[in-house]
């Protein structure tokens, strides 16, 4: 549902070429291949510039800034002029779109014509900007659950009490936020150091790329709305990593077992 996934194809295959070495390449290219299909559509659907098309970029564009960039850049005056910012719309700073009485294009009347890169050049260009954007990424990870809709026959209904869920475990500490986003980075390194073997390395880099790529795009594509819910996969990457510890314990025991 959020075409700005499209790339994450790539990103894993180039993760499982960079991480397995040749025991990886035929499936790296696999992906590589759906990833560059994928773009194709996209790109396809970039010059038809549909109205449904220019409308979802535009209000992506603009919750970006007024979520993001407004908030985090030291030098707002810069933002304003490069952007064509009006009094009107800067006052949504800290906001989005959905917030605003009337469509966005009618505030802030230049939305429609900022390019694609023009907003992630204004943040990428200032560092300590870029920084605290990044430093704020592990608390819009939460909550784990975040509403998602139409829940049986309610809206943004919770899920009930006694269903089962990692949420009750993980709390609502940012910290833990953090510790899973760098967990698979962290895996990654220690297979790296035991010299483990190329599909546990790739597996590894494929996991930490993944819910980093994903956490980055669901920032620049639509700023911190809905962030928990566009960047689920983030945290599916993190958990699916622990598969690496686990089946290196039972493959222990499996030895343990088997030796007279």
């Amino acid at each position: 549902s959020k075409f700005q996934h499209l790339p994450l194809p790539l990103l894993l295959g180039a993760a499982l070429w960079l991480g397995g070495g040749r025991a990886t390449r035929r499936v790296a290219f696999a992906l590589g291949l759906g990833g560059l299909l994928g773009l194709a559509l996209q790109v396809g659907n970039v010059v038809r510039d549909t109205p449904t098309m220019h409308g979802i970029a535009t209000t992506n564009r603009a919750n970006f800034v007024l979520s993001v960039l407004l908030q985090e850049t030291g030098d707002r005056a810069r933002v304003e002029r490069a952007l064509g910012l009006e009094a009107e719309c800067t006052a949504y700073a800290g906001r989005n779109v959905y917030a605003m009485p009337l469509p966005v294009g009618q505030i802030c009347t230049r939305a429609a014509h900022w390019s694609a890169l023009q907003p992630w050049w204004l943040l990428l260009s200032d560092p300590p900007a870029l920084a605290r954007a990044l430093v704020h990424v592990p608390a819009l990870l939460l909550p784990w659950i975040p509403p998602l809709g139409l829940v049986e026959g309610g809206e943004h209904a919770p899920l009930p009490p006694g269903q089962p869920s990692l949420s009750g475990l993980f709390g609502a500490d940012r910290s833990i936020a953090l510790a899973l986003l760098l967990l698979p980075w962290l895996l990654f390194a220690g297979c790296h150091v035991r010299r483990a073997a190329p599909t546990a390395r790739a597996f590894a880099l494929m996991c930490a790329s993944g819910s980093s790529g994903v956490a980055l795009v669901a920032l620049f594509g639509d700023g911190d709305v809905e962030f928990a819910k566009h960047a689920q996969l983030s945290l599916d990457y993190a958990l699916a990593s622990l598969s690496l510890p686990l089946v290196a314990v039972l493959r222990r025991f499996a030895l343990l077992e088997t030796r007279p």
